[in-house]
């Protein structure tokens, strides 16, 4: 090979390699996935007019690292028609169908140096679609947010109500086995009473006819001692008297008494008469004495619901004279009622306000 060949065929080896590095760097600064596809996503929208800023470059992917298609001078007006991640926009323009800005170039708003008027009929109909869409956009979102509060309050109203209908119910039948309890106990506690009445009437009513049956025995007993012994004076002053004793037929009896036993009002009393004339003897009953009345005994306190009881028994032997029932204190049960249904009311008529001003 001749120098002038090796020359050539360096010159064909440096610039090879030369355009391998360039398209190496050319296709290794193209953002792909592992899977072959696009590393970004583009969101469509509904199409609008911006203006650029400032000098701006126009390029095939949303990355410095594109290539550049075309650079726009400020204030050039271009579509946009998708965005994406970190501020790119997908826009289309004069002679591009497709390229990618930095969204930080941009603005909604014209240029101060070009008037409004020069704004061409399709960029005022699609700022006006765009202005539109805005509104009814904002409309529907309202519309829902409105209808989703509704359902929300409407939902709460129900959910309340629901809660205070059962907590009236579960109250409600509180009260009510409150109610049946309370009466259980006090128609047990009232039978309980009836029946301790009853049965200290029968044990009083048995002590007073046992009383009486040992007072009549006794009382039997000492007459006919007092008789015997009567009769046994009797025959030993008829053996002592003389010979032509006085006759009863002859004279009449002047007694004289002499008290061996003073009455009370539980026995009676005793007494011999002595004639003066003959000396003739005869035992004679001192009728019993009244009983002394004492105070009333309560026995059993009177109640709102029930009546009380009370005795009366002699001061001096303390024999029951008499029984009485106590009235239960009505008025105060209704006094108490009365209070509670008035109570009540004033309750319900509290609750009704509450939930007409929360309605």
């Amino acid at each position: 090979m001749q120098p002038a060949d090796r020359k050539t065929g360096s010159g064909f080896r440096a610039s090879a390699t030369v355009f391998c590095v360039i398209l190496s760097f050319m296709l290794s600064s193209i953002p792909v996935s592992a899977g072959g596809k696009l590393d970004y996503t583009v969101t469509e929208v509904t199409p609008y007019t911006v203006y650029t800023t400032d000098r701006l470059n126009v390029r095939t992917g949303p990355s410095e690292r594109w290539r550049v298609l075309l650079t726009l001078k400020d204030g050039t007006p271009i579509k946009v028609t998708g965005t994406v991640s970190e501020g790119w926009l997908q826009i289309t323009t004069d002679g591009i169908p497709e390229g990618y800005v930095s969204g930080d170039y941009v603005s909604k708003t014209a240029p101060s140096g070009k008037p409004a008027e020069e704004m061409n009929e399709t960029e005022k109909a699609d700022k006006k679609k765009a202005e539109e869409e805005k509104a009814e956009k904002e409309k529907a979102e309202k519309e829902k947010a409105e209808k989703e509060q509704a359902e929300k309050e409407k939902a709460e109203k129900e959910q309340a109500e629901k809660e205070k209908a059962e907590k009236e119910k579960a109250e409600k039948e509180q009260a009510e086995k409150e109610k049946a309890e309370k009466e259980k106990a006090e128609k047990g506690k009232a039978e309980k009473e009836q029946a301790e009445k009853e049965q200290a009437e029968k044990e009083q009513a048995e002590k007073e006819q046992a009383e009486k049956e040992q007072a009549e025995k006794e009382q039997a007993e000492k007459e006919k001692a007092e008789k015997e012994k009567a009769e046994k004076e009797k025959a030993g002053a008829e053996k002592e008297m003389p010979a032509e004793p006085i006759s009863a037929a002859d004279h009449e009896h002047v007694y004289r008494e002499s008290i061996t036993r003073e009455p009370t009002c539980s026995q009676v009393g005793e007494e011999i008469l002595t004639c003066e004339i003959c000396g003739a003897t005869r035992t004679g009953i001192i009728p019993r004495k009244e009983h002394t009345p004492g105070s009333w005994e309560v026995v059993r306190e009177a109640t709102m619901t029930k009546e009380g009881l009370r005795f009366q028994n002699c001061s001096v032997c303390g024999r029951t004279l008499a029984s009485a029932e106590i009235p239960a204190h009505t008025g105060r049960l209704i006094l108490l009622i009365t209070g509670l249904c008035a109570a009540g009311i004033l309750i319900c008529v509290l609750l009704i306000r509450r939930a007409g001003k929360t309605g």
